[in-house]
């Protein structure tokens, strides 16, 4: 039973460590390795985030929109945030689970080949959310780390970054959680796969070409869009981008290269590669 604000000594112990690190992650930074964009770093960012616009890869293209040039996708920035500290806990006490709840973002400047950065990292917060009351479910707290304002050379406010996460205290082995999974993997028909790969084809690649709110109507379905099924090696690629590893997501190497080098998933029957 876990009721807010009443903690063992294990969850005191973690949660004091918690806040001396903290601190240590608040203020000026920047990363060691990607302080500065090249335009290599854009487009290897772009192969996993979107490799169909050409704004963010073909120059000649680019010179032709109102950017006047290649300019990084909008979560390029993520790659030079500073990642924050990660809470643990004393074996005895249970183990870290955690839910990721995704981002918000503020996108306010446009970064070209060449920009510099600078990263103000604000102090990563721990809030507990568990019941007043206390009830069966777990220790859970709020986490906002790589909370982040991102500004380029001039001083300029690019882009602020927020992660939200719950950090939960489990005290059940981590099997347990793994064989309570109320849900299985989907088995992806051929129809099904066959459909997504229609679905990228169709996409319209706009950048030099405007879209105005007078060239739709109210009513008027929009074009279904996907950006999966993504497999292990589709994160191994968004990693890689962030650090300038050519590596493609899956979907681009079926488009490039077509099958070979690849298994089929008995599970799910997606795509993977065979290294994986």
């Amino acid at each position: 039973m876990a009721k807010r604000f009443d903690y063992n000594e294990y969850e005191k112990d973690m949660l004091e460590r918690f806040e001396t690190a903290a601190a240590a992650y608040e203020g000026d930074m920047e990363h060691p390795a990607r302080s500065e964009a090249t335009k290599d770093s854009i487009i290897l960012s772009c192969k996993w985030g979107d490799p169909w616009n050409p704004l963010w890869s073909e120059e000649e293209y680019a010179k032709k929109t109102k950017w006047g040039g290649i300019i990084a996708m909008p979560l390029y920035t993520d790659r030079v945030d500073i990642f924050s500290y990660w809470s643990t806990i004393a074996p005895e006490g249970g183990f870290i689970d955690h839910n990721l709840y995704g981002g918000t973002w503020t996108k306010l400047k446009p970064v070209r080949p060449g920009d510099t950065f600078r990263v103000y990292q604000h102090r990563p917060t721990l809030t507990d959310i568990s019941s007043m009351e206390g009830d069966d479910e777990p220790r859970t707290f709020g986490f906002v780390e790589r909370n982040s304002d991102v500004y380029n050379q001039y001083g300029e406010l690019v882009s602020s970054h927020q992660h939200l996460l719950d950090i939960i205290i489990r005290p059940e082995a981590k099997q347990a959680i793994a064989d309570a999974l109320p849900f299985e993997d989907h088995v992806y028909s051929e129809e099904e796969l066959a459909y997504i790969d229609e679905v990228i084809r169709k996409e319209v690649i706009r950048g030099a070409e405007k879209r105005y709110y007078e060239d739709v109507t109210v009513g008027e379905r929009l074009a279904d869009i996907t950006i999966g099924p993504t497999t292990a090696m589709d994160m191994m690629a968004y990693y890689a981008s962030h650090e300038e590893i050519p590596v493609a997501p899956m979907r681009v190497f079926r488009g490039e290269k077509g099958e070979g080098g690849v298994i089929l998933d008995p599970a799910t029957n997606v795509t993977h590669y065979a290294a994986e």
